[in-house]
């Protein structure tokens, strides 16, 4: 057999043939800094390589590259739709391992992914270096997805990305999203953390005109933390139409004029379309207009959102200011935000048509001199109109005096300013005040079941310097009252490292006691059911949060929900449980008042069945029924009783 010679010069020919080959169809590219600890794409820690010995790296897990910026270098030119860049845990950072700049990255291949180990695991740290020059990634082409990274301390933008508009640069600090000049969509920003850009006043993520995106999970936070000027997302122009699910929007801020520490648009007409769903907007700031937010036109749609204690400074809207446009808000909650004309909504129809809609809301504890919710003014002078209708709301606090809930202006200075042409408005409970009057000419009370807000947010830990974005991904958390007990049920859509949830109570919604605790799944990709039954329950409204912690030790608390006080009323059938605690059987006695089928589910506390009785028919009268558990785990079960479809549920203790 001959032997077989290859020289560098053979090995670089069938590396460019292996990489040609690998083209026809879609490439994987590995990158990973100088260790191995934590890593989920590669086997080896990443390497510069230069001459012969760089070609074909970067292509495999064992074979990555040490930064993204070489990775751009050697095959930027190369990058196909359909190809994914594979970013593994690791700290990039202009002062990192490398010493690489990691930053100004253009995209303008469309297709492709960039993907990441995690929040808070594959991280993009520019320290703040290059300041006002420096932006994390500006995407020029459609159908791009950035998944599971951080990106932090990025201070680019207006002088280095982005596009003017009203005489405005309009680059965002850590990512561009749009050209300006030509139409792309399908971006999708998919949990990623924003955390501590600070740049000259546009917000950390910038969307321009003529773009289509979906940002979702992750969160901005925490921008301008260090700096006078930020905010979370800032979106400009016209033909947008941007979708926000499932965010953290938290302690961003703006500072020297600049609206919405939050969120804040621009737009000349109602083209562009924003969707807020299911995202927290929490203690963001601003020294102008719009805490939380600042709509400039547009059509925007907020619902399922929780918006507390944002504050602005400035004139108006502590948590949403909006100067033009439709904005349709539902199933949302407005706590503990603060302006000085508006806690929590303040319409200024200044710029143009102002059409509110408000449906469906629980307003507490907003704040002016003494409270504010919703305050109302228009231009007269210039043609424009405001128009609310304010639909099923709750009003939480009560006042006279100089408080107020709704504020319609109507002062005689400036000749400019007046009322809104309308305020509609149907309620819960007590009126709503409008200058310490309670509104009765243009309001209703309404018979439409009471809402209580029970959506899932994102959850987070800790302040500025020290926050987290935790994993717990709860969807749904309620309670509801039968036979003299309240029923707490929550739902987690994914786990991770989730050690267990202590159940709180409170009277007065301010200061909670544990009153028990339920063993998580820890770990977990799939939806899981869990329960608690409080049988010893407050007279009156009980207030009610989870608090989570994990493996490490870091803890995060739940949305707080509360239940009224429904628990006396007599069900339609009466239900005994003896013994209980037992240590082996127990006897179900049910009294039916008619001939009925009856269910019967024994759940642990992670809402799986363990034993069950199905569709049995009983007729009417005293059916005593004894069940043998012998071979349950000690443990707390509930009794789930299903009569024609009726639920009732029940504390057993299995000794």
């Amino acid at each position: 057999m001959r032997n077989l010679k290859i020289n560098n010069k053979s090995l670089v020919i069938i590396a460019f043939y292996l990489f040609c080959l690998s083209k026809l169809g879609a490439t994987n590219y590995y990158v990973n800094d100088g260790f191995i600890i934590g890593d989920v794409f590669c086997v080896v820690s990443g390497t510069t390589y230069t001459g012969v010995n760089s070609a074909g790296r970067g292509l495999s897990p064992s074979t990555p590259v040490l930064t993204l910026r070489y990775l751009f270098t050697q095959y930027g030119g190369s990058f196909a739709s359909g190809d994914t860049i594979k970013i593994d845990a690791g700290t990039y950072s202009v002062t990192g391992f490398a010493a690489t700049d990691e930053a100004n990255f253009i995209v303008t291949i469309s297709g492709l992914t960039f993907k990441g180990a995690g929040v808070g695991k594959t991280i993009f740290d520019h320290n703040l270096h290059g300041l006002n020059a420096d932006y994390f990634m500006w995407i020029k082409a459609s159908n791009i997805t950035v998944t599971e990274m951080t990106v932090r301390e990025y201070s680019g933008g207006a002088s280095s990305a982005g596009v003017t508009v009203a005489s405005v640069n309009t680059g965002g600090q850590a990512f561009t999203i749009g050209t300006g000049t030509s139409s792309i969509s399908g971006i999708l920003i998919n949990n990623v953390q924003m955390y501590n850009n600070s740049g000259t006043g546009n917000a950390a993520i910038s969307i321009q005109p003529m773009t289509t995106a979906t940002i979702t999970g992750g969160g901005s936070t925490c921008n301008a933390f260090g700096g006078p000027y930020a905010g979370g997302i800032d979106v400009y122009g016209t033909s947008i139409n941007l979708t926000i699910n499932k965010y953290l929007m938290i302690y961003n801020s703006k500072n020297s004029g600049f609206f919405g520490g939050g969120l804040y648009s621009y737009a000349a007409d109602n083209t562009t379309i924003i969707n807020v769903s299911k995202t927290r907007f929490y203690s963001n700031t601003t020294s102008s207009d719009g805490g939380g937010m600042c709509f400039r036109g547009g059509n925007i749609t907020i619902r399922e959102c929780l918006i507390d204690s944002n504050k602005a400074t400035g004139t108006y809207g502590g948590g949403i200011y909006i100067t033009s446009g439709t904005l349709k808000i539902s199933n949302s909650k407005f706590i503990k935000n603060s302006g000085p004309k508006g806690g929590a909504i303040c319409v200024n129809a200044s710029e143009g048509n102002v059409n509110l809609t408000v449906d469906t809301c629980v307003f507490q504890s907003n704040t002016l001199i003494g409270f504010s919710d919703i305050y109302a003014r228009r231009n007269g002078s210039a043609g424009y109109t405001a128009n609310l209708n304010v639909r099923d709301c709750q009003f939480l606090s009560t006042g006279s005096g100089t408080n107020y809930n709704i504020f319609n202006y109507n002062g005689a200075a400036p000749v400019s300013s007046g009322a809104a042409n309308s305020i509609n408005v149907s309620y819960f409970g007590t009126a709503p005040y409008s200058g310490g009057v309670a509104l009765t000419s243009n309001s209703l009370s309404t018979n439409t079941p009471l809402y209580t807000p029970s959506f899932s947010l994102p959850n987070f830990s800790g302040p500025c310097g020290s926050f987290t974005l935790l994993p717990i991904e709860l969807t749904r958390f309620e309670g509801d009252c039968n036979n003299g007990n309240v029923i707490l049920n929550w739902q987690t859509a994914k786990e991770k490292s989730n050690q267990i949830f202590n159940i709180e109570r409170s009277g007065d919604g301010v200061n909670f006691e544990i009153i028990g605790s339920l063993k998580s799944a820890g770990n977990s990709s799939q939806a899981i059911n869990y329960t608690f039954i409080d049988d010893n329950k407050l007279d009156g409204l009980a207030y009610y949060r989870l608090s989570q912690t994990d493996y490490d030790g870091k803890t995060s608390q739940s949305k707080i929900i509360y239940v009224d006080n429904l628990c006396n009323q007599k069900s339609d059938s009466e239900i005994a449980i003896y013994p209980n605690p037992t240590a082996g059987s127990f006897t179900l006695d049910i009294k039916l008042f008619q001939q009925a089928e009856v269910t019967i589910e024994i759940m642990d506390g992670v809402g799986r069945i363990v034993k069950s009785l199905k569709n049995i028919k009983y007729s009417v009268g005293l059916q005593s029924i004894n069940i043998d558990i012998t071979t349950l785990d000690t443990s707390v079960y509930f009794l789930k009783v299903l009569i024609d479809n009726k639920q009732s549920i029940h504390k057993l203790i299995k000794l």
